[in-house]
């Protein structure tokens, strides 16, 4: 597509020209190829944690009403740093570079208004997005899972195949997979790999994903009246078709999160994070974090298996 291949491209001309004007963009980039990272292998997947000291901004971001009131709104033009430049996208949003990076190509995509983190409402622009911006992940991190600006609609996308999931996800489906419907090449399938929990559509037809995603988003659970439901999304274009992951949360953190001294352990996973990328903004952490911790993490904020088991199955009856 032709549209595709020109806002790829003014996206990596737009990436090398916010290097050469913002010194913080151009030192944090520079520093990116260094940072230190581990694995953990399991069966048939892995996680990769990454020591990444600059994302402790987002990771340990106060996300209350009180504090978000009490600080200016970062992805706001007017608060935003005079080097940080834009690319119109759709007349309403904004591609940013994102000045903590935790990929080479890291980009948040910020609405022009300052109005609520609510996925309903933008959800086809994410597609639209996969689909113009086909060599990246477009991700979602909903207010309470892991939007360090919950106050301010955005998305972010990253390059793909740097999360681990890009590269397992055909033997996950495989190995972990329920399919839960099917129509030609269209599949809803929910897939339990032991650590995460998570719901994939693959279709070409973006009406067709649109339609599944409104009746999953209607049957998660709210946490409080007025808030949307809990839930972590990863979108790409696979060339001939989209495939969504969505992670349906039950914790926005972990308990380990809120304790102190060397218990506490500052991972605050978002969509990245269960996409296989878990990122370490303290040393201690990343020095000290095992599998068995990890994946105590990952089920503890991922949907408890008896709401996980109901969904799938309110899924097939409203489905057949």
């Amino acid at each position: 597509m032709s549209t595709s291949f020109n806002l790829t491209q003014q996206v990596k001309d737009f990436l090398k020209d916010q290097q050469n004007v913002w010194p913080l963009l151009r030192t944090n980039m520079a520093a990116l190829p260094g940072v230190q990272t581990r694995t953990f292998r399991f069966d048939h997947h892995s996680i990769q944690l990454q020591f990444n000291p600059e994302r402790i901004r987002s990771t340990g971001a106060k996300v209350d009403a009180a504090s978000i009131a009490e600080r200016a709104c970062f992805l706001c033009e007017n608060n935003r740093p005079a080097e940080q430049g834009s690319i119109v996208v759709e007349q309403d949003y904004l591609i940013l570079c994102n000045p903590f990076p935790i990929f080479h190509e890291h980009l948040t995509i910020t609405h022009r208004e300052h109005i609520p983190q609510d996925i309903n409402a933008h959800f086809p622009m994410m597609l639209k997005l996969a689909s113009l911006l086909p060599e990246m992940v477009v991700f979602y991190n909903g207010p309470r899972c892991g939007a360090s600006a919950p106050d301010h609609f955005h998305f972010q996308a990253g390059e793909k195949f740097l999360m681990p999931i890009d590269n397992e996800f055909s033997i996950l489906k495989v190995i972990y997979g329920s399919l839960l419907w099917k129509s030609g090449t269209d599949t809803l399938i929910a897939i339990d790999d032991t650590s995460r929990k998570m719901l994939c559509i693959e279709s070409g037809n973006p009406d067709r994903i649109i339609e599944l995603f409104n009746t999953i988003y209607k049957l998660l659970p709210v946490p409080e009246e007025g808030e949307e439901p809990m839930l972590n999304i990863l979108c790409s274009w696979m060339g001939d078709h989209f495939r969504l992951l969505i992670f349906p949360r039950g914790k926005h953190r972990p308990s380990d999160f809120f304790e102190t001294g060397d218990r506490k352990i500052t991972v605050s996973p978002a969509s990245v994070d269960l996409g296989g990328l878990v990122i370490t903004p303290l040393q201690s952490d990343f020095e000290k974090l095992t599998s068995e911790k990890m994946t105590e993490i990952f089920r503890e904020v991922c949907m408890q298996d008896s709401l996980y088991k109901l969904l799938q199955s309110e899924l097939k009856i409203v489905l057949s």
